[in-house]
């Protein structure tokens, strides 16, 4: 496993491309977007919205979680002179700190909000199908995010849909794919929506996200994530840590990589400092919560443990430590 030799991500991260330097295609995406002159994006995009819409009352549907970049996506339309209906999917284990997020920006902001909630069976056999077949908790979750707030979108005629940054650019893929088209295969046919990724036409820096978003009425943890040394980042739903720790086993980076390669690309971290904590924290296996998501996925210590190994292809002796751990949970 090597890591970008300017951020942390290692190449085992699904669709990461490093150049003939040992650069991650994120690191190069960065400087790319500095050329850009966003106040023209803005107002290409405005006349794009304006176009398109339809809605006598709303411009444009926006997908949130009242995590830090919903503020910010939030906030940045109402200053473009918009007038969104954001749309949210209920959390699969909604967090305390999540669901006050959610409301202190639909106050602040003054907009409308829909909350989407799926029944409560459904959405736990999906998340433990997922789960049980992908190694993924959470993706019956993404899943809906862009299937049912499309839906609701067409309904209330309304075009446009706005989401936060375009993953595949950000994060390692094809900056011309879009994370979208992962997942158009779930979205009914009929009346389409145009996506839009603020980050396609607005400056999206994530620690920069988090300073605006506390200005706002966004609370961080009190605590550090698990796994990783954030308290502002994933704070919405408590099956999250799952889903997360799950890249350990997987591809061999935790949390702390995650956000420490994100941190050192925007300048807030040098690498040395992101590596030391990733010895720390990365891989930390998040058992505090852990009853609580195996009562809501329905499932047993025998299927996590089989589950685990099933994806483990790094650090197979950690991993075999955490298993030993859980299997005191059967005594």
């Amino acid at each position: 496993m090597k890591r970008c030799t300017k951020c942390v991500i290692p190449d085992t991260r699904p669709n990461i491309v490093f150049d003939e330097n040992g650069v991650c295609s994120s690191c190069n995406y960065v400087p790319f977007r500095k050329s850009w002159d966003f106040e023209k994006l803005k107002n290409e995009c405005l006349e794009i919205v304006k176009k398109h819409k339809k809605n006598p009352h709303y411009d444009c549907v926006v997908a949130v979680s009242g995590g830090k970049d919903s503020f910010y996506l939030v906030k940045t339309l109402k200053e473009w002179g918009l007038n969104p209906l954001c749309i949210s999917i209920r959390p699969l284990i909604p967090s305390p700190i999540g669901i006050k997020n959610l409301h202190n920006m639909v106050y602040t902001f003054g907009v409308d909000l829909i909350q989407i909630t799926l029944g409560e069976q459904r959405w736990r056999d999906e998340s433990r199908k997922w789960f049980l077949e992908d190694g993924n908790c959470f993706e019956a979750w993404v899943i809906a995010t862009f299937r049912d707030v499309q839906d609701m979108a067409k309904k209330f005629d309304i075009p446009i849909v706005f989401y936060g940054e375009n993953g595949n650019a950000f994060y390692g893929g094809s900056t011309e794919k879009t994370v979208l088209e992962e997942y158009s295969k779930y979205i009914t046919s009929g009346q389409e929506v145009i996506t839009m990724y603020l980050s396609d036409w607005a400056p999206f820096v994530s620690s920069e996200n988090l300073r605006i978003a506390k200005e706002y009425g966004f609370t961080e943890n009190s605590v550090r994530s698990v796994g990783g040394f954030t308290k502002g980042y994933s704070l919405d739903d408590t099956i999250d840590e799952l889903y997360l720790w799950f890249t350990y086993p997987k591809f061999g980076y935790g949390t702390s990589t995650k956000y420490g390669a994100q941190l050192v690309r925007e300048g807030k971290m040098t690498r040395e400092e992101a590596l030391d904590k990733i010895e720390k924290y990365d891989g930390e296996f998040p058992f505090d919560n852990i009853d609580l998501i195996m009562e809501y996925l329905g499932i047993t210590v025998d299927e996590i443990i089989a589950t685990i190994r099933k994806f483990t292809n790094y650090h197979h002796e950690r991993i075999e430590g955490i298993i030993q751990e859980l299997e005191k949970k059967k005594k």
